[in-house]
């Protein structure tokens, strides 16, 4: 720029710092950013302003440097480099992820002992809070905007923490977006001490009635928070509130990440229900084996339910109506929710034992009928169609979903054998018939795979065993010590005996 005698501008500065941040070195990057930053705010033609100083942040923050952020912070105190929501945005992201790399690091010799980790999220958390006071503070003062992300990024920091940090949450999203909090009547009160309590009093004072515009404006992140929140605190009656408050007052569009929370909210919650309800109703485009698993995985669990099965059939139903070709560990683990559904039965059994265990039987029945479709169907696929793959990451993959097709029919077999040999009383000859086909067909099934496990596994065996001799054959026969042969064709060794 120099040669052209074009001097630098403030837009130049702005992309040199953003080339910093995008670097794939970032510890230098740092260096180069804060040592460029620092001549502009001493001898520079052009003073830094806030855009410059978002730009550095972020460098420090991606090379996750506090001390060279915060020290750039530093030189906030001018109008013209006054902090916005961006600003604090990039500090408390910049906060978590330094956190989160000590215990999620690749090298162990990087991470913590657990409970230093634990020192160190509390650490971070009240430093949160006391950056988040000097948001509230130029808030309500009208020089700073609050929106989602920033709300997000505080909030993001909190499920950090333990079960009140979570439960702040809602006072946050109170306080920031004017969604009323959501009380739970059939809940006790959160266990504490008294300066936790002081806090939570101060926490709940709701923003100036100013207009709404100076509010965050919901969206998909907060939303995708709340019900994280809600799952820390176990409050899976509070979601569809919170759901239903999101999307049709505010207009939220769920998206992929919306449902699997919601999804897993419930899944907490044993709330199976509600988790096969939300399933139906979700956009089918959306709709993946994740969200099916963890529908089924809240079945499991509320297993105490009476109609938990039920739930699981109809999160079956939805997946056949859905999925070309079932998934099978949700097979599996719907099979599995027929037969934790025993445990319903235990207060029944103390008066009628045998109704009880009747009843049971009647339940893997159903399930067996349930799962025979959708069995078959995986079993054309991955047994019948996909016999031409050639390629090793196509023929790996296969061979694992064969081998789940073969454990979800060892577990089917198991059922069937449970049905036939414990409770054969309480199937009619009609049932039992079929049971009894469904069984021989599914042994004959698992026979067949594990007898050409075995067939394929010693023909390995002998290919190397043949290898092996065809080595030793090749090294013997070059091994063999060579005869040096003049050009005459008498060997040397005739020679010198010759000569003697």
């Amino acid at each position: 720029m120099k040669k052209r005698a074009q001097p630098p501008n403030a837009q130049t500065f702005t992309i040199i710092f953003r080339g910093c941040a995008k670097s794939a070195h970032p510890k230098l990057a740092v260096g180069e950013a804060v040592k460029l930053y620092q001549h502009m705010l001493s001898v520079g033609r052009i003073k830094p302003n806030t855009i410059h100083l978002n730009a550095v942040l972020q460098v420090c923050a991606k090379a996750e440097d506090l001390d060279s952020m915060f020290g750039v912070l530093g030189s906030s105190n001018d109008a013209l480099r006054s902090p916005n929501n961006l600003t604090y945005t990039t500090i408390l992201n910049a906060l978590r992820s330094a956190v989160i790399r000590q215990f999620v690091s690749d090298d162990p010799s990087r991470g913590l002992a657990e409970n230093e980790i634990e020192k160190k999220k509390q650490a971070t958390i009240q430093r949160a809070k006391s950056i988040w006071e000097e948001v509230i503070s130029r808030w309500r003062a009208g020089s700073l905007i609050i929106d989602e992300e920033l709300v997000c990024a505080m909030g993001r920091i909190l499920l950090m923490g333990g079960y009140l940090d979570a439960d702040y949450i809602e006072s946050l999203i109170e306080q920031t977006m004017m969604i009323p909090r959501v009380e739970n009547k059939g809940l006790l009160k959160p266990q504490g001490t008294e300066d936790t309590a002081i806090a939570r009093k101060k926490s709940v004072i709701k923003a100036p009635g100013a207009p709404a515009i100076t509010h965050a404006v919901p969206g998909n992140n907060s939303l995708s928070m709340i019900l994280e929140a809600l799952e820390k605190t176990r409050r899976s009656t509070k979601a569809v509130k919170y759901w239903n408050v999101f999307t049709r007052e505010h207009n939220v569009i769920p998206d992929a990440d919306n449902w699997i929370r919601l999804l897993k909210v419930y899944n907490t919650g044993k709330n199976s229900g509600r988790a096969s309800i939300i399933l139906n109703l979700m956009p089918r485009d959306m709709l993946t084996q994740k969200h099916v698993r963890l529908a089924m995985k809240a079945c499991l669990r509320d297993n105490l339910n009476k109609s938990a099965l039920q739930n699981a059939t109809a999160v079956l139903k939805t997946m056949g109506e859905n999925f070309k070709i079932p998934d099978i560990q949700s097979l599996r683990t719907y099979l599995q929710v027929a037969h934790a559904s025993k445990r319903s039965f235990d207060i029944k059994a103390k008066e009628d034992y045998a109704g009880a265990m009747d009843s049971w039987a009647k339940n893997l029945f159903a399930a067996i009928e349930h799962v025979s479709r959708p069995y078959d169907a995986v079993v054309e696929e991955y047994f019948t169609k996909s016999s031409s793959v050639s390629d090793t990451k196509s023929l790996e993959q296969l061979q694992n979903s064969k081998a789940e097709v073969v454990a979800l029919a060892r577990k089917m077999s198991a059922t069937c054998d449970i049905l036939t040999h414990e409770h054969m009383a309480s199937l009619t000859e009609v049932q039992l018939t079929k049971m009894n086909l469904i069984y021989s067909g599914l042994t004959r099934f698992i026979n067949r795979y594990f007898e050409t496990q075995r067939r394929g596994k010693l023909a390995g065996e002998q290919d190397v065993v043949e290898d092996n001799k065809s080595k030793q054959q090749d090294n013997s026969q070059y091994g063999k010590l060579r005869r040096l042969e003049d050009a005459d064709g008498r060997s040397l060794e005739g020679k010198f005996a010759d000569r003697i």
